[in-house]
């Protein structure tokens, strides 16, 4: 029985389309989650 192989142009083990690695995309998407709750927490502080 023959195993059936991927086209060249699409490797299974594609990378993610930015930042290089699955780790560094991880790390970045929580960056920017804290970011974003501490601009929406000063936000919040200087509203109320």
């Amino acid at each position: 029985m023959t195993r059936h192989q991927p086209p060249a142009d699409h490797p299974e083990d594609d990378g993610p389309p930015i930042m290089g690695t699955w780790n560094r995309l991880y790390i970045l998407v929580m960056v920017l989650h804290i970011v974003f709750i501490f601009f929406f927490y000063l936000i919040t502080r200087s509203l109320s």
